[in-house]
């Protein structure tokens, strides 16, 4: 039975990423421009303390 449910799951997974790639459309280029940076500089340019938020 636990394998049925591992299935199932990895449906609905394939299902729901599927659906979202479907609804989210196409990245623009500002949000390209996140991702370049992001990827150049790491977590280096990640916030620290306060700015970060409350931990939890």
């Amino acid at each position: 039975m636990k394998t049925t449910s591992q299935k199932a799951n990895a449906q609905l997974i394939d299902f729901f990423c599927a659906e979202a790639k479907k609804l989210g459309g196409s990245t623009s280029a500002n949000q390209k421009r996140f991702f370049s940076v992001a990827i150049e500089h790491g977590k280096d340019m990640e916030p620290a303390g306060p700015l970060a938020g409350q931990s939890r």
